[in-house]
């Protein structure tokens, strides 16, 4: 672990605890000796070794089963529809409430389409939203996509992409440049 520049930030995230992109964002950010909360609506599978994890809905099934469950719900409510019910249950849970009580230096979430759109329900700045490839490229091609990707890149006080076509879309979905990293 090297030298933290300053005082260990207090950072909150948002995203899919049980997938790798997220996993490992947070493992980086633990192991440089920063305080780390992550915000999920049910249970992870796994654990998450460092993190203060502030589960919406602690009685609810896990997020594996919570996954098989809406596959058939799925079946019957377009994507669309399901994303915002699910935003709606991300702020009925609490998420503003929990945001304001961690007090983060930064809310960061992952997946634009998804993730990024229930943070940007929060209000909070400031506010990262991490582009990870279909969020953007297919997920916002169709009109619901394209939605929830603007509302989540409109709250955004930055947005950070993994190439430079994914930076590039998220300029064309009306972020301003310098508010796009890789």
């Amino acid at each position: 672990m090297s030298e933290l520049p300053g005082p260990p930030l207090r950072l909150t995230y948002l995203g899919d605890f049980d997938g790798a992109h997220t996993r490992r964002w947070l493992r980086i950010f633990v192991e440089r000796g920063h305080d780390v909360h992550a915000i999920s609506y049910y249970a992870p599978r796994a654990e998450l070794p460092g993190v203060t994890l502030h589960v919406l809905r602690p009685g609810a099934a896990s997020s594996g089963e919570a996954h098989a469950a809406s596959r058939s719900l799925g079946s019957r409510l377009p994507v669309g529809l399901q994303r915002l019910i699910n935003g709606m249950r991300y702020s009925s849970a609490g998420l503003r409430r929990v945001v304001r009580e961690i007090a983060p230096d930064v809310l960061h979430a992952h997946y634009a389409v998804e993730h990024g759109y229930y943070g940007s329900l929060a209000r909070f700045h400031p506010y990262v939203v991490s582009a990870w490839g279909s969020d953007l490229l297919v997920d916002s091609r169709g009109i619901n996509g394209l939605y929830f990707a603007k509302q989540a890149l409109r709250a955004a006080d930055l947005v950070t992409a993994n190439d430079p076509a994914l930076a590039m879309r998220a300029i064309s979905l009306g972020v301003p440049r310098d508010k796009v990293a890789i």
